[in-house]
């Protein structure tokens, strides 16, 4: 279970033996409460820090942009949804809010990845979302 106390306790633990570059993930951490000051202690520890978060696009909602050095937006679409704002996005995140991410990660000029499964079910829905991708 998510819990900033646990969160301090391991990132000073591993800072202390030479861990600079941390990475959040899941379940979702932009469905955490207490995901922003986690960011903020990460970030506060020292200037060499690097924080990276893997999402499913719900970060959107999150006050981290300023604190995170890298966003890694992991989708996918499933084989009975062909509008890829129905895709298969856990916890009803849509492809609206994966793309609100992005827009929000780059408006901060941090990197944004993705991560996606590639199939013959889903390969042309893929490619017209990496072409939005790019626009944003």
């Amino acid at each position: 279970m998510f819990s900033l106390d646990k969160i301090k306790r391991q990132a000073d633990f591993l800072h202390k033996y030479g861990v600079r570059d941390f990475e959040f993930t899941g379940g979702e951490p932009g469905e955490h409460s207490e995901v922003e000051e986690a960011c903020k202690y990460i970030k506060s520890m020292s200037p060499d820090c690097k924080l990276a978060v893997i999402t499913n696009g719900a970060l959107c909602a999150k006050d981290v942009f300023n604190d995170i050095d890298e966003v890694l937006v992991s989708y996918h679409l499933s084989q009975s949804n062909k509008s890829y704002d129905k895709a298969m996005f856990p916890h009803g995140c849509t492809w609206s809010k994966v793309s609100k991410t992005a827009a929000a990660a780059r408006a901060h000029n941090k990197i944004v990845r993705t991560n996606t499964v590639v199939g013959t079910f889903n390969i042309d829905d893929l490619l017209s979302i990496s072409e939005d991708l790019v626009q944003l």
